[in-house]
């Protein structure tokens, strides 16, 4: 190329740079400006939806405001009438304030300043408004100008809904500019800087290629001309190597081949000795290619493994179990290919009718690439070795069954003196489970291992321990030990220390031990009854078959006077009777001692120096381990306080059981001993079904917890209390009794019952009469006195008013002159009727004497009042129609009525409150005469 292309060619590349330089810039500018718009118009869009998101809410809360000025005046209109104001509005009117302070919250908006101050100035009106509502004027005044705030709260919230919508249409409007500019930016920025710079960079691409091929072009030719000289030297200089290069290679291949000769004998002697040691081993050695087909099988396995020899190519999965088959193909090849070895136990099939288990090793071969090519399988016959483990299974097993069949426990102790297996007899009898038996050792603390005698026995010193360590055998070792908590245990025990083998230095050691606690517990018992037999109060007599004493205590000497020198060998009945003893419990007696059974007998005896006695002999036959009979064993002891005692209780039961009244003894428990049968009849039981039972048992429980608080504060302090309760029959029925209760001496209770059914009847009605009229059935002055006061007083209390009607029968005087006085109990008794079916079942109504009636309604007001004076009329009105034509008297009903009102507060009596009833019938009567006077 000569020097003036070079020129063009470098101005062509300047000024290709230059412009690259231009649209770089320029591409620039029009990203930087893309991202500043972008910025701009993404800030304007936030503040856009800022201002939507708060319209919307003044929205919502102008919405809320305007619901809770109407439930405000909806309570106050609702509270009007009523003394207390409804704790409901203060909560709703802090609600609505702070409602109103939210709308309010931040800057008011530019579009609706006017909505805005009106309905400041409304919400203060109703502020004020509120402050007042005691009237019904403040109240309409309230409605008012809550009206006014609602209208500008739906102004405002007009106002605020138009702002929202235009700031929507903002927000779109930018939005659609921000997508045009957008799509213009990035048609300018391609127009003007991409395409310019990808046509740049296409023409400096292809001049760079043009210049690239002169430049190898001119290289090629002087590399030619060069090439040509050096591979003429070359060729002289190659052929003088290679002259000297084929005589040392001759040397070369010279010595490897008598090295490899020498290998190869080394090689060939170790594979003699190698098939030698597969020919010679019992194992079956087995070579198997990828595919697994056997390509090579040593002796033992050609003469275990059926024809294998003849069957090479056959695959090796003919030769397993079909579950190993399976776990070959899909786990151990895999297995051997990844980590070059694998090491289990397989089912091999050598026949067909033959299978056995054996330890196979694979080892996968692997060729100078690295690939695996071919399997070697070792297989160990484990036969020998299984029929051997089985054995030692079935001995062990058979050992395992002796030991666990033992009633002793078995523990074996290792070197270390941990136990490593026991029987589950020690797991018994030492309360443990076999987790907490593994592993423990003698030195635990938790055996709290002791002597027979309850010294502390240390860790050394225990029978295994000896054995394991010192080599002895202990036998008979007693001990205690406690492993769990209440679970002290009484042991025999006998320890052998154990080697494992010949050379074993260390023994372990086993143990066998025997529960006797009972054993221990039972010569403590005898010893304990041998002793309470000789201190005994009962006389103990032990004779032999012949009923010929061979053993007293010393309570039979005090009983009988008989010294037990004299007494050794004397038939037991000769020092039991007497002159007066009853033959028939003598005979009962002999008969019970000739057929070895045992007898209970109450028999009048006698002591030494004649004295007479009741005495109750309990014999009973001994028997040894046999069955045979050996003696007789009896206990005498002296009833002859009981007996006087009994007499005594019977005498005193037969009197108890004719009289008329209930009576109990309660034990100190409260627990019924005795009832009789006048008792059983009040409750409708028996005596057995009330033995034993709870005495407060047969009352209800407020009546059972006021006889505790009686006994308690009158019985026990004083000895007696008397009252009267309400009890319950078996059958439910309830009926007053009577009860006098009277503490015993010695601890319970004597209690008297009295049914006083009739008595409280006979009470009832006088009560009844003295409150009641006769004629009319209603109450009477003093009843309604009783009634009334209570009634007025817990309305008062409870904030109900009440209303008195006081009232007399129009016309009675002359009812009683022109018709009888035949006609005047009958209007009586009918305008008392009308009173009870006007008025509620709850309102007292009475006849005070006379003609006058009065009625205590409660809850009645002022404004009830005309409602219930118009009904009465009607009713009266009615009565009157239907009466009519009457044959016995042509005469009408009408009733005069005065009015009083009670409230909560007020502080005038019942018979003030009766007074003014009576002054208002007075005025009523003066109208209604005045009134038919004109």
């Amino acid at each position: 190329m000569s020097s003036g292309e070079r020129m063009v060619d470098e101005g062509e590349s300047l000024k290709n740079s230059v412009e690259i330089q231009g649209i770089s810039r320029a591409f620039w500018a029009c990203v930087v400006t893309l991202v500043s718009f972008s910025l701009g118009s993404l800030l304007l869009m936030f503040w856009l939806t800022s201002a939507m998101t708060s319209d919307g809410l003044r929205v919502n809360m102008s919405g809320r405001q305007r619901m809770l000025t109407q439930r405000l005046v909806a309570m106050a209109y609702a509270s009007s009438g009523r003394s207390e104001a409804d704790p409901r509005s203060a909560v709703i009117r802090d609600e609505w304030t702070a409602a109103w302070e939210r709308l309010g919250e931040g800057a008011v908006p530019i579009d609706q300043p006017t909505h805005y101050a009106a309905a400041q100035v409304s919400y203060n009106n109703v502020v004020a408004a509120l402050s007042t509502t005691d009237t019904t004027a403040s109240i309409d005044r309230l409605d008012t100008v809550a009206q006014r705030f609602v209208s500008d709260l739906d102004a405002l919230t007009s106002a605020l809904a138009s702002t929202e919508s235009r700031h929507v249409v903002r927000l779109r409007l930018v939005q659609g500019i921000f997508t045009a500019a957008l799509i213009a930016m990035l048609l300018l920025l391609h127009r003007f800087a991409l395409r310019p710079t990808l046509r740049n960079a296409n023409t400096m691409v292809v001049a760079q290629r043009l210049l690239n091929a002169q430049l190898s072009t001119a290289n090629d030719a002087l590399a030619t001309s060069t090439d040509e000289l050096e591979q003429q030297n070359e060729r002289l200089r190659e052929q003088r190597h290679s002259l000297q290069e084929s005589e040392e290679e001759l040397r070369a291949q010279q010595v490897t081949l008598l090295d490899q000769r020498a290998q190869l004998e080394n090689a060939a002697v170790v594979l003699n000795r190698f098939a030698g040691a597969l020919d010679a081993t019992p194992d079956y050695v087995i070579m198997v290619a990828l595919d697994g087909t056997v390509v090579y099988a040593n002796p033992a396995a050609q003469a275990s493994i059926r024809n294998v020899s003849r069957h090479r190519g056959r695959h090796l999965l003919r030769y397993l179990g079909r579950d190993d088959a399976r776990r070959v193909q899909a786990e151990i090849v895999p297995e051997a290919m990844q980590c070059g070895v694998w090491q289990g136990e397989l089912t091999l099939r050598p026949s067909s009718t033959v299978e056995h288990h054996a330890n196979v090793t694979i080892m996968a071969q692997r060729d100078r690439f690295g690939y695996t090519d071919v399997f070697v399988v070792i297989a160990h016959d484990m036969r020998a070795e299984h029929d051997l483990r089985q054995s030692l299974a079935g001995r062990e097993a058979l050992h395992r069954a002796v030991i666990d069949s033992l009633v002793e426990g078995v523990v074996v102790q290792d070197r270390e003196g941990k136990i490593i297996t026991w029987n589950q007899s020690a797991a018994r009898i030492l309360g443990l489970s076999n987790e907490q038996l593994a592993g423990r050792t003698s030195y635990d603390e938790g055996w709290e291992a002791t002597y027979a005698d309850g010294r502390p026995l240390p860790g050394d010193e225990h029978p295994i321990s000896r054995a394991r360590l010192l080599g002895e055998s202990v036998d008979a070792f007693q001990m205690r030990v406690s492993a769990q908590p209440g679970h002290l245990r009484h042991l025999s025990v006998n320890a052998r220390p154990m080697f494992m083998n010949d050379l074993d230095d260390r023994p372990g050691a086993v143990a066998s031990f025997s529960d006797v606690t009972a054993e221990v517990a039972l010569s403590e018992e005898m010893r304990r009854l041998s002793l309470i037999v000789k201190q005994s109060d009962y006389a103990v007599t032990i004779t032999d078959r012949e009923s010929r004493i061979t053993w007293v205590n010393d309570a039979f000497t005090s009983l009988t006077g008989y010294q037990e020198a004299e007494s050794i060998g004397q038939p037991a009945n000769r020092l039991r009777s007497g002159v007066h003893s009853a033959p028939e419990s003598l005979a009962r007696m002999r008969e019970a001692v000739e057929r070895g059974e045992s007898l209970v007998e109450e028999l009048l005896s006698y002591r030494r120096d004649g004295t007479p006695y009741w005495a109750e002999v309990a014999i009973t036959p001994l028997r040894d381990a046999q069955g045979t009979l050996t003696g007789f064993v009896s206990l005498s002891r002296n009833v002859t306080a009981r007996r006087v005692a009994d007499r005594e209780r019977q005498t005193l039961a037969a009197a108890l059981a004719v009289t008329a009244d209930g009576i109990a003894i309660v034990d100190a428990a409260g627990a019924l001993e005795f009832t009789n049968e006048a008792l059983t009849r009040q409750l409708g039981v028996t005596a057995d079904d009330l033995q034993g039972r709870l005495w407060l048992s047969l009352y209800d429980q407020p009546t059972a917890l006021s006889l505790t608080s009686h006994v308690r504060q009158s019985v026990t302090p004083l000895g007696f209390w008397n009252g009267e309760v309400e009890a319950r029959r078996e059958n439910g029925t309830e009926f007053p009794q009577e009860l006098s209760i009277t503490a015993l001496p010695h601890g319970g209770m004597v209690v008297v019952v009295r049914d006083i059914s009739d008595r409280r009847q006979a009470v009832d009605h006088l009560r009844f009469l003295s409150t009641r009229d006769e004629l009319t059935g209603l109450l009477n002055r003093r009843g309604f006195m009783e009634v009334s006061r209570p009634v007025l007083a817990g309305a008062l209390r409870a904030g109900q008013p009440c209303a008195l009607l006081y009232g007399d029968l129009d016309q009675f005087k002359q009812i009683n002159d022109k018709y009888g006085h035949g006609c005047g109990d009958r209007a009586l008794q009918e305008i008392s009727k009308i009173l009870v079916a006007t008025f509620r079942t709850e309102d007292v109504v009475a006849r005070l004497g006379g003609d006058e009636f009065t009625v205590l309604a409660r809850g009645l007001t002022p404004a009830d009042l005309p409602a219930l004076l118009l009904r009465l009329e009607q009713t009266v009105a009615a009565h009157n129609a239907r009466r009519s034509g009457d044959p016995t008297g042509d005469w009408r009903l009408g009733l005069s009525l005065g009015v009083a009102y009670a409230k909560a507060g007020d502080a005038e009596n019942f018979d003030a409150l009766l007074k003014r009833a009576d002054a208002e019938q007075y005025l009523v009567k003066s109208e209604r005469r005045r009134r038919s006077a004109a």
